[in-house]
């Protein structure tokens, strides 16, 4: 896995921006392992989304305007993070990897939008293609295209 060490405008450019509450479908930045855990009073997994709020997002303009990279410790509270509670996961649960689509839901928090719950979207098993019955496939779709 690859650390990020700087923000840039190329990867600026991957976030999506909250400028609203409500629910929608989002990506997870960073691979989510055990790093991620934080074990307290609520243990839970911090998940690392690629959204960012309008306010954020002006700041970081105008920070890339004077300074083509930054350093990315020094401006990754501007990125919004959601989190799974370990309390939700049953023993075959599988954290989301880098790039994964999840459900997420905004809203105010002490006038602050931030994560307030978020869902893995189901993960299915695709089908192989079976070769046996390619030619039986093949003659069905001639058989519709007669039609």
């Amino acid at each position: 896995m690859s650390k990020i060490l700087f923000l840039t405008p190329e990867l600026l450019r991957k976030y999506q921006v909250l400028n609203k509450p409500g629910t929608h479908i989002v990506k997870v930045s960073a691979t989510v392992t055990s790093k991620h855990f934080i074990n307290d009073d609520y243990p839970r997994y911090l998940i690392p989304l690629r959204v960012i709020t309008n306010k954020s997002l002006l700041y970081l303009v105008d920070l890339l305007q004077r300074h083509y990279q930054v350093p990315y410790k020094s401006v990754s509270n501007h990125f919004l993070t959601g989190a799974i509670f370990e309390d939700k996961m049953d023993d075959d649960y599988e954290l989301p990897i880098k790039g994964e689509e999840v459900i997420a839901t905004f809203d105010y928090k002490d006038s602050k939008l931030v994560c307030t719950q978020i869902e893995l979207l189901p993960r299915e098993q695709l089908d192989y293609v079976q070769l046996e019955f390619l030619d039986d496939l093949r003659e069905s779709i001639k058989q519709i295209l007669k039609l």
